[in-house]
């Protein structure tokens, strides 16, 4: 229900879609009881009917909301409750950058523990011989000094100078959800672990921040009512 008068100006409310319902009531109780036509002195009934009116607009949230933009919209300007295309794209932009970095933490994350173990050398030895190269590394298969075959096309993590089809190098194998093959002793590949981690930690930060900041923006255009 609506009135031809500014039903938040009616019971003395500040405008915005922000009120509760308790602020909503307790301005028309104060207003009614000071009104009621059944008073001794036969009180305002017209007063009384329009903050009835008024409460009925505004009793709900969404009448507020509507009665919100209907006072804008006779003001000449419609208050904005939607994001605009630029702050749609800033929120997936965020979105999609943060979980990529969480992903870059939980990924290198699992590998971390086998790469430190094999810095310190721990892990079964064998020899790991090269069949072909991805844009991942060489794979290869790892087999036991007595020959018999533990793992097959798994990546050797460390750098290897003149690999080709058939090298076949010492490697440690430390265990791990994802396999790799390490050099037998002071592998560092745990130290590529670590600065994966970081930067994927620090994207994921910067990019919550640049939400933080897009959504607290749009707030308070919210409540400007702009």
């Amino acid at each position: 229900m609506s009135t031809d008068l500014d039903p938040f100006a009616t019971l003395g409310l500040p405008a915005g879609p922000n009120l509760s319902d308790e602020q909503v009531h307790d301005a028309w109780r104060a207003i009614a009881t000071a009104t009621d036509p059944d008073r001794p002195d036969g009180g305002d009934p017209a007063r009384y009917a329009a903050a009835t009116a008024a409460y009925a607009s505004l009793r709900t949230a969404q009448g507020r909301s509507q009665a919100y933009a209907d006072r804008a919209a006779k003001r000449g300007a419609a208050p904005r409750r939607k994001m605009t295309q630029s702050e749609r794209g800033n929120v997936i932009v965020c979105c999609v950058f943060s979980v990529w970095g969480l992903i870059f933490v939980v990924l290198e994350g699992l590998k971390l523990p086998a790469a430190l173990r094999s810095a310190s050398g721990q892990g079964i030895r064998g020899l790991w011989t090269a069949a072909y190269n991805t844009k991942y590394g060489w794979h290869g298969t790892f087999r036991l000094p007595d020959g018999k075959v533990l793992l097959r096309d798994v990546i050797y993590r460390d750098p290897i100078p003149a690999v080709h089809v058939g090298l076949r190098v010492q490697g440690l194998y430390s265990g791990g959800i994802d396999p790799y093959i390490y050099r037998l002793h002071g592998s560092q590949a745990w130290q590529t672990s670590v600065i994966i981690m970081i930067v994927g930690f620090v994207v994921f930060l910067s990019m919550q921040a640049r939400l933080a900041v897009v959504l607290l923006r749009f707030r308070r255009r919210l409540h400007a009512g702009v």
